[in-house]
């Protein structure tokens, strides 16, 4: 009988993937851990013959230990795997010739795996790190939802855990490593930086005929923001969010997190402990229910589709969806249907895997298609958006967030009210062939645009004007500005009607004067813009040339 050692085997996914091997009567399984008290006594709860205890420590593992208990299959589930270079459990599994799972949630960790690959080949083994909900659950979901699609050009994938989840410290630990440092994403088609656990944002978790999960969540690093772009070349978007049940708990984590970005604290790692200590006084309030969801976005031919999967756990049964993976993959690896090789766990196993064993449980899932609005330049402009010259039809006509980069030219006023007012906007020094990135993030029927001169930042969000058709109001901070908007073979341009503060509409002569105007030249997309007010005269003037960044401009075709 082949024998699986389970690394962290008595804690709380490694508990759980143990059950799930015995369950299947096909394998001796070790529990495995640092305490051999509490190793031993799980063994003895499971009540079975072929489960055995071992004290084993992930860090002072080696290849002699491993070989002395005639392993065929190691499951590291004990982790933290944030900041592990060493991969001590790796090398000693493949010094032993054992194939090797884990339930890795760490990007550099999981991403890096393939640095073994040579290795596993030559010895016929299999190695897969980070068999979990991320990114082996995750990228299963992924595939599922992008059948039939072309081009897939946004991933969003959110975990909110029951807040009477038991988690380890390992697990806190992981969560807390990245608090307030810098995530690398993908947004608007090119590489940037956010903060971890900055940024709470709230999602709904639902299913028909089930209430629904309102929770907030927030960036973490994870394998998939790196995994899914590489797999996906299309992506403009790669996003992943989580946060437990109690909102109080989720604001704590918040705060601490702006501690660490403001470099008050070095990290929030330290506080592992204290952090499962808060999570175990608070653990009678809130629900036993759990989700997760994954959206993406893509084109299909000419038309643009979101689909969503959603799965909802009840009754605790939360916790066993990290847990399922691994053991999903020890099955196929014993039945010869994994290769040989060292990778991360994505495109390894299907949806219809993981629902086998979601059936067990009270875990539901379902997949649905969600309507996207039209862009919300074509819903301003309507079919006067087709005859725009390519070039701007292109830049507007996209329900999707997306970015432009080019060249821009400034000159600011020379009044001092002028200047005051170009600082507070954002507005860079005047010179000459400046560089400008301009983001467009669709949100509802409108569009916030943010220009990057460099290290300034100027940001407008365009909305519908009510009841009127050709029309927007452009929203700055309490200002709000109308414009007609003309369009014609030759380009766009935006004619200055009203203003308003607060919601209040002002005097018209006392608003400013404004002269925008939108056409191309060449396959370039081409602007100049100029404010002037009463009694200051120029404000601030532009005037450059765009192109859609090339991930954009390539999922376009």
């Amino acid at each position: 009988m082949r024998r699986i050692l389970v690394l962290g085997g008595y804690g709380t996914f490694g508990s759980r993937i143990v059950r799930l091997l015995v369950e299947q009567k096909r394998w001796a399984v070790i529990v495995a851990g640092r305490a051999e008290e509490k190793a031993a006594a799980f063994a003895r709860l499971l009540d079975d013959a072929r489960v055995s205890a071992q004290a084993l420590d992930r860090n002072s593992v080696d290849a002699g230990t491993l070989k002395a208990l005639d392993l065929w299959l190691v499951i590291d589930a004990s982790g933290p795997f944030q900041g592990d270079t060493n991969y001590p459990v790796v090398r000693a599994a493949l010094e032993a010739g054992i194939h090797y799972i884990d339930i890795a949630d760490a990007l550099g960790f999981v991403c890096a795996i393939d640095r073994f690959d040579a290795a596993a080949k030559t010895r016929g083994l299999t190695v897969i790190a980070g068999a979990s909900s991320v990114p082996t659950l995750s990228s299963a979901a992924v595939t599922e939802l992008a059948q039939g699609l072309d081009t897939i050009l946004e991933v969003e994938t959110a975990i909110s855990s029951s807040n009477q989840a038991t988690l380890g410290r390992s697990v806190h630990a992981a969560l807390l490593s990245y608090a307030g440092k810098p995530i690398r994403i993908r947004r608007f088609g090119l590489w940037r930086e956010i903060k971890g656990l900055e940024g709470w944002r709230a999602i709904d978790i639902a299913l028909p005929g089930r209430a629904i999960l309102r929770r907030l969540v927030a960036p973490c690093e994870v394998p998939d923001l790196a995994l899914l772009p590489a797999r996906y070349p299309s992506l403009r978007k790669a996003l992943f969010r989580a946060g437990t049940e109690l909102a109080v708990l989720n604001r704590g984590a918040s705060i601490l997190a702006r501690l660490v970005s403001a470099r008050l604290l070095r990290s929030l790692s330290p506080f592992a402990g204290v952090a499962g200590s808060t999570f175990g006084l608070l653990r009678r309030f809130g629900s036993a229910r759990s989700g997760m969801v994954v959206t993406i976005a893509g084109r299909r031919g000419g038309d643009v589709l979101r689909r969503r999967w959603t799965v909802l756990a009840e009754g605790g049964d939360g916790l066993w969806v990290p847990a399922m993976a691994a053991a999903l993959l020890a099955d196929k690896l014993d039945r010869g249907l994994l290769a040989a090789g060292a990778r991360p766990g994505i495109d390894v196993l299907d949806l219809a895997d993981f629902r086998g064993t979601f059936a067990r449980f009270q875990i539901h899932d379902a997949v649905e298609e969600i309507p996207i609005g039209t862009a919300p330049f074509r819903h301003w402009l309507g079919a006067a958006v087709d005859q725009l010259p390519p070039a701007i039809r292109a830049m507007h006509d996209d329900p999707l967030e997306r970015s432009a980069s080019g060249r821009v030219s400034v000159m600011r006023g020379t009044h001092p009210l002028a200047t005051l007012m170009c600082r507070i906007l954002g507005f860079p020094p005047s010179g000459e062939d400046l560089p400008l990135l301009v983001e467009f993030e669709p949100r509802g029927t409108g569009e916030i645009w943010r220009r990057r001169f460099g290290a300034s930042t100027f940001s407008s969000h365009l909305k519908p004007w009510r009841g009127r058709t050709g029309a927007v109001r452009e929203h700055i901070g309490p200002l709000a500005y109308g414009f007609r908007l003309e369009t014609d073979a030759q380009g766009l341009r935006m004619q200055f009607e009203r203003w308003w503060a607060f919601g209040i509409p002002l005097p018209r002569a006392l608003g400013p004067r404004v002269e925008a105007a939108q056409w191309q030249e060449g396959d370039a997309y081409c602007f100049s813009v100029e404010v002037s007010a009463p009694g200051i005269g120029r404000v601030i003037a532009y005037r450059g040339r765009l192109r859609l960044n090339p991930v954009t401009a390539a999922t376009m075709l």
